[in-house]
């Protein structure tokens, strides 16, 4: 079974970490699948010590950085 998290962007959330889950979200009419853990693991180290991430767990962007499409699959 794979276990998936419908997100409305590309988010990134303490509360996933090692849960196997996998993120779908559409952007620009494109339906995108990412692991969450994989995402994490290629996340630049300046992101991990934003208030956002430290103070709330969390992380979205409006538009999916291009560094991340190592990790997304497009369907």
């Amino acid at each position: 079974m794979i276990k998936f998290q419908l997100k409305g962007r590309f988010t990134l959330d303490k509360k996933y970490i090692g849960k196997d889950i996998y993120v779908a979200f559409i952007e620009d009419s494109i339906v995108k699948i990412y692991n969450h853990d994989d995402a994490l693991s290629v996340v630049p180290e300046n992101l991990l010590s934003t208030k956002s991430w430290v103070e709330n767990g969390l992380y979205s962007w409006g538009k999916t950085p291009k560094h991340y499409s190592q990790v997304i699959i497009k369907i």
